[in-house]
């Protein structure tokens, strides 16, 4: 079955209560992200990993696996190897592409959740970490 922006749609994914929080605090966007992963939209479901990142790690990398498999491609490029977390810098490019893609479309809401991701993203990349 299509999705809106008409790709396929997969098995839609449980999001927990911590990862609705997660992306309630986005703003409304957050919520239509949520609403339209929970129905199995792959590029909802990569926009959600996008969204969750790191922090959210295991399942944020079950989310892209999931999008790709769909045909959402650009979710290959966060998979990290195994092991291995998502990298925040990778995840700061897609977030900044995201935002402008959607302030190509007009999508207000959306560009406001994804530059507070990259925001979000540039305090997380500048963080040293281990190993």
């Amino acid at each position: 079955m299509p999705s809106p922006r008409g790709l396929a749609t997969v098995d839609p994914v449980q999001l927990d209560h911590d990862e609705l929080a997660a992306l309630h605090r986005y703003g409304p966007y957050g919520d239509v992200v949520a609403r339209r992963a929970g129905q199995g939209d792959c590029e909802a479901i990569y926009e959600a990993a996008v969204l969750l990142g790191p922090h959210h790690g295991h399942k944020a990398v079950g989310y892209l696996l999931n999008a790709a498999a769909a045909g959402q491609n650009i979710a290959y490029d966060l998979v990290p190897l195994p092991g291995d977390r998502i990298d925040p810098r990778l995840a700061l490019t897609h977030a900044r592409l995201l935002a402008h893609s959607a302030k190509h479309s007009g999508d207000h809401e959306a560009v406001d959740a994804f530059r507070a991701c990259a925001a979000r993203y540039e305090d997380y990349a500048a963080v040293p970490r281990e190993g």
